[in-house]
């Protein structure tokens, strides 16, 4: 079942009753705020440790952090502890936005570090992608003009 579903049955987790204590509220009204679209509480199911952070109405100002390696200087190590200092410095949600390097290599290994919502710009993995695409779409279209003369073969 999914938050919004718990929230429109009024069923308060304490994923919620941590929120509403971090945002200075109480559970029940967070809890309406949910259900009708006012408020968000992100969380990927998959991350146990996470700090809930509530964005939308009625909350306070978050705080994003960014890190990232680009084409030019790829080193982790460093994003990493930008991360961990960023949370300590009060972040309430870190953004990777990595251009160089192994993404989801990158990716896993901020986000291990990241206690509170993670998330990034999938404008770099569809790059990437679209990279690969075009490089195939070049080579195909220059098999078929070789081969339209009568070429049996080409390489």
């Amino acid at each position: 079942m999914t938050l919004i579903e718990d929230a429109k049955k009024g069923v308060i987790s304490d994923f919620v009753k941590k929120a509403a204590e971090y945002e200075g509220i109480e559970a029940e009204k967070l809890i309406r705020l949910i259900s009708h679209g006012y408020v968000v509480l992100p969380k990927n199911v998959k991350r146990e440790e996470i700090q809930p952070r509530a964005i939308g109405m009625l909350t306070s100002t978050k705080v994003n952090a960014n890190v990232g390696t680009s084409a030019d200087y790829v080193n982790v190590d460093e994003e990493i502890e930008k991360a961990i200092v960023a949370q300590k410095a009060g972040a309430d949600a870190v953004m990777d936005l990595s251009s160089g390097g192994d993404l989801d290599a990158i990716r896993k290994r901020i986000m291990e570090v990241v206690k509170v919502p993670f998330g990034t710009v999938q404008y770099t993995r569809q790059r990437e992608i679209a990279a690969e695409l075009l490089t195939w779409m070049r080579m195909t279209s220059l098999r078929l003009l070789r081969s339209t003369p009568g070429m049996e073969s080409t390489s």
